[in-house]
């Protein structure tokens, strides 16, 4: 394979894989929602 090939190959596994990562850590870094209380005075008809 060429210097250039080699390059673009580098280059390209490297975003890849970078934006991979990116992505995981967006995934698993999210805030915890928040669970509501219930009603307290709720009365049914």
């Amino acid at each position: 394979m060429t210097i250039g090939g080699w390059i673009f190959m580098t280059l390209s596994v490297s975003f890849v894989t970078i934006l991979c990562g990116w992505c995981f850590y967006r995934v698993l870094s999210l805030p915890e929602e928040e669970v509501p209380q219930p009603v307290q005075d709720f009365h049914s008809a």
